[in-house]
């Protein structure tokens, strides 16, 4: 018994000694490098510049809070931010896609083949009252649409504010559904990237709450976290993104 009593004096003042030792050479570490004017510049204080870099999001989460205002750290211009050309879209819709199709008939054997998936019903995005466009995306642009839908759910999570889902207004065209697009819409193009099932709009101005059925509308804080999570989303490469004035939408396409 005496043996054990000693043994555990003799690690709770070993450690005790090993915290005081480690705490005064901080300190001394700590005057050296301030009489040596580097303190700003050590990897010591990187890293914690690091860190609250990391942690930055608590004080998104406190303007939001005290001002219900949320600034964007990413996002500084949708124009600038958002500026990939049609051209872009074509390219990558063309790599990943389907071949457009003139009509329903040709768009049903893509379907019956799997080549492309019915996104109408989700948990993690809405899909709007569709009149020139069907709800449907070969496999990636669905997964990418899904991650758009959990990624902005959780930054809303992350920054208190209340939970809404994003509201696709349009998917995958036929020729004969941007022909009739095109009787009423003069910017529409011949040669859209909405052919192929890899591309889809995503209104900024209208996003559907989770616990009720009327769109909040015109909300800029809303605006701002989509914006965010499709800025991050284009950064690694998943997608190109397009800001629409015109259409209120962010147009955009799987890579």
């Amino acid at each position: 018994m005496r043996r054990r009593q000693n043994k555990a004096k003799f690690y709770l003042v070993f450690s005790l000694t090993v915290a005081i030792l480690a705490a005064i050479s901080h300190l001394f570490i700590h005057k050296d490098l301030q009489d040596d004017g580097m303190a700003e510049t050590t990897p010591s204080d990187t890293v914690q510049t690091d860190v609250l870099t990391d942690t930055s999001w608590l004080v998104a989460e406190t303007d939001y809070a005290d001002t219900n205002i949320y600034y964007s750290r990413k996002v500084w211009s949708y124009p600038e931010c958002f500026p990939d050309s049609n051209f872009l879209h074509i390219e990558a819709a063309e790599e990943v896609g389907v071949h457009p199709m003139s009509s329903r008939k040709q768009l049903d054997a893509n379907i019956r083949k799997q080549l492309l998936v019915d996104i109408s019903s989700s948990p993690y995005y809405i899909i709007d009252t569709l009149t020139h466009s069907v709800p449907y995306l070969v496999p990636c642009a669905q997964q990418l649409l899904n991650t758009i839908g959990i990624n902005f759910i959780d930054s809303l999570i992350h920054n208190g504010m209340p939970l809404h889902r994003p509201i696709v207004t349009s998917v995958l065209r036929t020729g004969a559904d941007i022909k009739q697009l095109q009787r009423g819409n003069r910017n529409s193009v011949s040669n859209s990237a909405h052919q192929y099932g890899t591309t889809v709009d995503i209104t900024y101005n209208r996003f559907m709450p989770l616990n009720g059925s009327d769109p909040t509308r015109f909300d800029e804080n809303l605006k701002k976290v989509l914006a965010e999570v499709l800025f991050d989303l284009r950064e690694e490469g998943m997608c190109y993104v397009k800001y629409e004035r015109r259409q209120a939408c962010f147009h955009l396409t799987v890579r």
